[in-house]
């Protein structure tokens, strides 16, 4: 959904809209994986719209999504990553009570208005959170989904306020039944929120750090600028974990398996504690290659 542009009317706006949720209900028999994306910029007046997720048009398709009762995977964006979007009941009613072969949820918005949830406890394979206040200090401590599989994101250029601590300790009763945990994050989150790996010995940790880089030439620099920062996203000992660099240098990668499978694992290191004249080296060979390419640029 995007409708704050200002090219057509509302009411061709709902037309198109609603044209599109014809054909969503046609085909909801076959869907199995369903992304509800509304995006509230407006992209040529660079005014903001509502807040995401509002009635107005979210029970327009509630009928549509209704129908697709064998999704097995459902995903919630806020488009436009801004500080709030409204909490979608209906679609919480309907992973609660009518989705049921739904394997898994994820939530990439900061709702403003998440109630006390009630119900039964249930259970998916796996969820996905966005990194923000609503859903890690609101949402998550209600326990009222537990998964093996819990994934964080923590988005680039993300407008939504933080949590409420930088220190991420996962609540007792959803630790116990975790399995895997995965936190991605842009490298300028670094140094950033502290996993707290108390509690989770039995869990296999991943922590994906990607380099949001426009231009190649500055990786090497936003390399040596979290190096010395990686050890801080562990509450643990960062030679546990094995920390390796992916090989066209996009990312960051630190593993750790579950130290009840595997209690005599110990950390492997590359690129960890390189000499800084190599650094250094893998910069100029980087800007050489750039200046002759680009020889009017330098």
């Amino acid at each position: 959904m995007n409708y704050s542009e200002s090219d057509i009317s509302k009411e061709d706006w709902l037309s198109r809209f609603d044209k599109r949720i014809e054909h969503l209900l046609a085909k909801s028999s076959y869907v199995r994986d369903l992304n509800i994306v509304d995006d509230t910029r407006s992209f040529a007046t660079a005014v903001e719209g509502p807040l995401a997720f509002t009635p107005e048009f979210l029970d327009r398709a509630m009928p549509a999504i209704r129908a697709c009762t064998g999704v097995t995977k459902l995903c919630l964006w806020d488009g436009a990553h801004k500080e709030g979007a409204l909490w979608p009941a209906p679609i919480w009613d309907l992973v609660q009570n009518a989705c049921p072969v739904l394997e898994e949820l994820c939530l990439c918005a900061n709702f403003v208005d998440i109630p006390k949830l009630e119900g039964p406890l249930f259970g998916l394979a796996a969820l996905t959170l966005r990194w923000c206040a609503s859903l890690i200090d609101v949402f998550l401590p209600q326990e009222i989904l537990f998964t093996s599989d819990l994934q964080i994101r923590l988005i680039a250029r993300d407008e939504a306020p933080p949590p409420a601590s930088q220190r991420f300790v996962l609540p007792s009763r959803l630790a116990e039944c975790l399995v895997d945990l995965n936190v991605e994050m842009p490298h300028w989150s670094v140094p950033g929120p502290v996993i707290d790996v108390t509690a989770l010995s039995h869990v296999n940790i991943l922590l994906y750090v990607y380099f949001a880089c426009e231009y190649k030439h500055r990786l090497p620099p936003a390399w040596r600028k979290i190096k010395p920062h990686l050890a801080g996203l562990v509450s643990d000992d960062i030679r546990a974990y094995n920390v390796w660099k992916s090989r066209d240098d996009s990312c960051v990668y630190i593993r750790r398996p579950s130290l009840v499978a595997h209690p005599g694992h110990k950390g492997r290191f590359q690129d960890q504690e390189r000499d800084a004249a190599i650094d250094w080296k893998e910069q100029a060979e980087m800007d050489e290659y750039h200046r002759a390419r680009r020889p009017g640029v330098w």
